[in-house]
């Protein structure tokens, strides 16, 4: 069961990673909004605070839920902006999708609190 957390973890943070700051960077350099230029900036702090949330749970360091909380934050804002200011949605569709990934981020959360736990053995 460890073993599949940690895989679900890793999985996440490195998702996070790649569309953090790929999709970021593109992000930023498309935008013609001020709307569009904010979610791009949240999209790289969230992809950057993954890189220190991967960093900080490979060295199982106490630190690890402060870039962590920091990429959930961040994650949550960009899902709830982008659909707002990208799509043209409205923004109960951007309130939805924000807490969809802060639910999303939180199940991540209480993975990675379980992993750091000790197993019993």
């Amino acid at each position: 069961m460890r073993t599949a957390r940690l895989v679900l973890i890793v999985a996440v943070l490195l998702a996070a990673v790649w569309l953090g700051l790929k999709e970021g960077l593109d992000g930023i350099r498309d935008a013609e909004t001020n709307g569009q230029r904010l979610a791009g900036g949240f999209q790289l702090l969230y992809g950057a605070a993954a890189v220190a949330s991967l960093a900080a749970l490979v060295a199982r360091a106490s630190w690890f839920r402060v870039p962590f909380g920091l990429c959930a934050v961040a994650m949550t804002a960009t899902a709830a902006l982008a659909p707002v200011v990208w799509g043209g949605t409205t923004w109960t569709v951007g309130v939805i999708s924000g807490l969809a990934a802060a639910v999303i981020m939180g199940l991540v959360y209480w993975a990675a609190v379980a992993h750091f736990r000790p197993s019993a053995r």
